[in-house]
This record gives C-alpha cells, structure tokens and sequence, in this order.
C-alpha cells in the first residue's frame, strides 16, 4: 500500500517589482512568515521559493535594488535551520 505524501509550496513574489518597500516585502515578510510556520508547528513538508527582479546585475543595464538582496539572508537561515524544525527548505530565483 502507498502512503501518500504532500508537499506545500509557498510561491513568494512579493520582490518581483519595482517598489520602494523591498525591506518589508522582502526580508521582514519572510523573516515573519518563517516564524508563523513554526508558530503553526506545520509538520507537512514545506518549500519556499522566492522570485526577485533586479536584485543582481545580469546583463548589464538594469537598474538594481541592492536591498532586495537582503532577502538571501533569510533564505539561507530558514533552508539550514528550517530542515532540521520546520520541515521546510527555500529556493531563492533571481
């Protein structure tokens, strides 16, 4: 017999914009959410993704939000922490 299993994935495109709040849509929304989820105790194997524009230079000629980068740091913390509490991993896409 097959036992199913479920993932969630959590699509965040809040830094896929050209706003001026990228610290609150970015780090501190994340940040928030992370400790939402292991407020919740969600024991459901979790994904994060997190689509930015413009964070890096690419090309060559875009015009850059250095402080949506800041977003990398919660990424790297809840991925490393969150696979051992949370049960969640995250994938950040520039």
């Amino acid at each position: 017999m097959a036992i199913a299993t479920h993932k969630v994935v959590i699509v965040r495109l809040w830094l896929f914009s050209e706003m001026s709040n990228n610290q609150s849509l970015g780090f501190y929304s994340l940040l928030f959410l992370a400790q939402a989820l292991e407020k919740q105790k969600i024991t459901t194997s979790t994904q994060i993704m997190v689509v930015t524009n413009n964070m890096q230079d690419v090309v060559g000629n875009e015009k850059i939000y250095p402080e949506k980068a800041t977003v990398l740091g919660p990424c790297m913390v809840i991925d490393a922490v969150g696979e051992i509490f949370l049960n969640t991993s995250v994938a950040p896409f520039s």
